[in-house]
């Protein structure tokens, strides 16, 4: 399946449904980049993850296509929200020295605020199978 067709599931998986299908759906990702920053995305597994959020095993298919989809999911959303915080960002005006602070200080508060999502970027993103990673 090509990468953008793999970004449309996503897209997809991110907006379906009622607002507490919406809700439910943003706890699945939270609680699965929870135990996947903690025990890592190998170790973790899909009864893991139904635990957590107090389901059953199959429930959690509802939300989520697979684990691997889950990942994808996890990590194109935290991509995105992570561009978004400084694609407009007011650096007009500045001296490198000052826009290079403001920059660090934003991502500073980016890994404070998703700190179960970034280091996914960093440590999981590998265990994407490739045609899910764009390569």
């Amino acid at each position: 399946m090509a990468a953008t067709s793999l970004k449309r599931q996503a897209t997809k998986m991110k907006t379906n449904g009622s607002s507490k299908t919406k809700t439910r759906t943003e706890e699945v990702y939270r609680k699965a980049a929870k135990l996947f920053r903690e025990s890592g995305y190998v170790r973790t597994t899909m009864n893991d993850i139904a635990q957590a959020l107090e389901i059953q095993k199959g429930s959690l298919y509802y939300y989520v296509k697979d684990k691997q989809s889950l990942l994808f999911v996890i990590l194109d959303r935290i991509t995105d929200t992570l561009l978004d915080t400084v694609k407009d960002f007011p650096l007009d005006n500045l001296s490198s020295q000052e826009k290079l602070t403001r920059l660090m200080h934003q991502h500073v508060l980016n890994v404070l605020e998703y700190h179960n999502e970034v280091p996914l970027l960093i440590y999981e993103a590998k265990h994407l199978r490739l045609e899910m990673a764009g390569i």
